[in-house]
């Protein structure tokens, strides 16, 4: 059992679930700023996706509709920026899109091979690097970062957002996208499991690889607390008639975020 939590470090801890082949896995819910923490001493697994380039040009891919749909979240909510920088570009649909509307962009990505692809296919500068570890990139300022799925694989939240803020103009947004722990779809699957009306099955090779799961309670917590105001929470879904109720009544499975950096 962890003994603290890791955001706001207090000790009222609840079991929220367990999960895994033998049920080895345990996450626990603060009681306080409601962070889920997954026990990371049980493992974690940290492997990367399949690396699969997606046409960035093709405009009815799921894939390039999805980012769409988060670079029009980012215009909706942000008017005057010039720059954008992101953090796990994937294909560079979302990089693309900013490049067309004029705004100066670049972007870091893990996978050599996603950045070759982006540089050979759109021409954008982009790199291949750790951006917790890259002393270079504090260089430029920028107006907009975006980071989608990538906070919640990482032990240590706030200083991936100290890290984020000192990339950041004064006064700069950012677009982060994480799980909502709390969605309806989650809340009943867990009723579900809990009192044993449906029982998932786990590979005897399962290790999770989230170390934090957010509502938004916590997301609002760690932003209030490296800096930044949380501007707008929409949550959505892939399937584009669920969406629309979901942005009407935020309970789904996914979150859009747009915060601005006060400090």
């Amino acid at each position: 059992m962890i003994d603290s939590c890791r955001l706001c470090n207090s000790k009222r801890l609840k079991i929220l679930e367990r999960v895994g082949f033998e049920k080895q896995f345990a996450y626990y819910r603060c009681l306080d700023c409601k962070l889920v923490n997954y026990d990371i001493t049980a493992g974690i697994n940290q492997e990367k996706y399949a690396e699969v380039f997606i046409d960035p040009f093709l405009d009815n891919h799921p894939i390039n509709l999805n980012q769409a749909a988060s670079y029009n979240y980012i215009r909706k909510h942000v008017k005057s920026a010039t720059s954008l920088f992101e953090i796990g570009f994937g294909n560079g649909r979302i990089l693309h899109l900013a490049s067309k509307d004029g705004l100066q962009v670049a972007g870091l990505e893990l996978s050599s091979f996603l950045v070759e692809s982006v540089k050979e296919k759109l021409k954008l500068p982009v790199m291949q690097a750790d951006f917790m570890e890259n002393t270079t990139l504090e260089n430029i300022k920028w107006d907009i970062v975006v980071l989608r799925h990538v906070l919640e694989h990482f032990p240590d939240s706030e200083i991936v957002m100290n890290r984020i803020r000192d990339l950041l103009s004064p006064r700069g947004y950012a677009l982060i996208e994480v799980p909502n722990i709390d969605s309806w779809e989650l809340k009943y699957k867990r009723f579900l499991r809990r009192y044993h009306i449906y029982k998932k099955k786990y590979s005897k090779n399962f290790v999770p690889g989230h170390c934090n799961e957010f509502c938004k309670d916590s997301f609002s917590y760690l932003m209030k607390k490296t800096g930044f105001k949380l501007l707008s929470w929409q949550t959505y879904s892939h399937k584009p008639a669920v969406d629309l109720i979901y942005k009407v009544i935020p309970v789904g499975n996914k979150v859009r975020a747009i915060i601005q950096k006060e400090r």
